[in-house]
C-alpha cells in the first residue's frame, strides 16, 4: 500500500492491514514527539499506544480527514498535554 488516501479509506472501513501500514509509518514519529513532551520513555510508550488505540476506535472519522499527519500530530499533542495536566493535578492534590 502506498497511496495514503487509499490506506485511510481502507482504515476507515476497518481494514487491519491498512491500520498496520499507518502504524508502521507513524509509530516512531509519534513516540519521539510524545517523548519530547513527557520526558519519560515508559509514559511515551503508553501514550503512543493510547493514541493508536484512539485512532482505531474512531476510524470511521477518517473519511473526512484531509491531512492525516496533521490530525495525528494534534491528537498526540492533546493526549500528551492531557496526561501532563493530569499528573500536575495529581501532584498538587497529594501535597
Amino acid at each position: 500500500m502506498t497511496d495514503e488516501k487509499s490506506i485511510l479509506e481502507q482504515f476507515a472501513a476497518g481494514n487491519h492491514t491498512a491500520f498496520r501500514e499507518l502504524f508502521m509509518r507513524y509509530h516512531l514519529k509519534v513516540y519521539y514527539f510524545v517523548l519530547g513532551l513527557v520526558k519519560s520513555e515508559s509514559d511515551a510508550e503508553d501514550l503512543t499506544q493510547e493514541i493508536f488505540l484512539k485512532l482505531w476506535t474512531h476510524r470511521s472519522r477518517f473519511t473526512e480527514v484531509r491531512t492525516f499527519g496533521s490530525y495525528l500530530y494534534v491528537l498526540a499533542k492533546h493526549t500528551a498535554f492531557n496526561y501532563i495536566e493530569s499528573r500536575r493535578v495529581n501532584l498538587v492534590s497529594l501535597e
